[in-house]
Formats: structure tokens, sequence, C-alpha cells
């Protein structure tokens, strides 16, 4: 039921009693279902939310109490939002589930400026861009190299300012190898989630 800060010195519940965050749906304004949250390069906090009754999964926090939400273009309206990650260039993106409606990994820019929707970004990558049938979780290395794992392996997009520079047609994903023996062979175990460490590793 919504989001917990944890500080030195206190824990922070932020929901639909106390902020703007919407509902699972319309009928339970209450009940918020957050899946993941980042910072960007601004110091800014967007949160995703699993389902939500506002038509926005994606919100940016202006203080304690307000939450700006960002609408969702049509194509994944109904999406089951899984998780969020921001690489260099600020762009959000999340893991679509494998529940209902759109399956797969959608990009988010709103380029800098909260309150003006007209110069957004936004695109996509089907789940027939990896071949697969599930994209579970993404995340971004401090190479800024975007990685996404999926029920076949995990790929890479190496360059994601592309995707915001040409949104109708981003870069093709990469599929990572493992070396068996001595060759190069697909990894194609189901992979859940990932993080990063210090080491970049």
């Amino acid at each position: 039921n919504g989001l917990a800060s944890i500080t030195d010195t206190a824990i922070n519940l932020y929901n639909g009693y106390n902020t703007t965050l919407p509902g699972i749906e319309p009928s339970s304004p209450y009940f918020c279902v957050p899946s993941g949250g980042a910072y960007d390069n601004n110091g800014l906090f967007w949160l995703a939310l699993y389902r939500s009754g506002s038509g926005c999964n994606i919100y940016a926090k202006t203080d304690d109490s307000n939450w700006i939400g960002f609408v969702n273009p049509s194509f994944v309206s109904g999406a089951y939002f899984e998780n969020i990650a921001i690489d260099n260039y600020n762009t959000k993106w999340a893991a679509l589930s494998r529940y209902s409606g759109y399956k797969g990994l959608y990009f988010f820019n709103e380029n800098n400026t909260l309150n003006n929707p007209s110069d957004d970004i936004s695109g996509k990558y089907d789940i027939s861009a990896f071949s697969v049938q599930t994209v579970y979780y993404v995340t971004v290395d401090k190479n800024n190299v975007v990685w996404i794992t999926t029920n076949n392996g995990v790929f890479t997009i190496d360059n994601p300012l592309e995707a915001i520079q040409n949104p109708a047609n981003p870069p093709a994903p990469q599929k990572i190898g493992i070396i068996s023996g001595n060759l190069k062979v697909p990894f194609t175990e189901s992979s859940i989630t990932m993080a990063v460490d210090v080491l970049n590793e």
C-alpha cells in the first residue's frame, strides 16, 4: 500500500491517502502498488506503478504530497509495469510484464520539462524484438548500457541515446553470449532480475 522511504531518522510512507498517487484501479483509489523507483541526473525521484487507475504508470516526485503523472501512450495501455531504470540521458526504461495488455520494454523521456507533455518522447520494444515471451526486468549499468532480462537470456542496448533520437526505430537489442569450451554460444537461461555493483559488474 504505497512506497516507503527510509532515512537515518524516519520512515515515510507515500500512498493514496497522503499524496496524489493513484490506486490500482478507479474502484480502489487508495490501493497504491508501486513496482520500482529511481533517481535521475537532477536528483528527481521517479516511480513506476505496477498498475494504475489514472492512466499514468510513471510519476515524478515534486514534493512529499505532489507527484506528477505522465499519461501512458496508447500502445502501453493496460500494461503492467514491473520496474523502472533511468539512463544517463534521463530516459526512463520500464519492463512491461506478461500478465495482460502490452508486453515488452517501454522507454520515456520528458525532455526535462515536467509540465510540458508536448515535447515528451516515448517508444517501445515488442517482445518480438527479443524473440522471447516475457521481459522481466531492466537496469542500467555505469557505462550507460541498458540490460534486459527475459525468459530466454539477457539482452543489452548499448547506445540508448539512439532510442530517443529515433523512437520509431530504436537500436536493436543484443543478446548476451557465454563462452562454452572455445565457442561463444547464446545465453538462454530464464533470467528474472539483475543488479549492478560498484565495480560495474
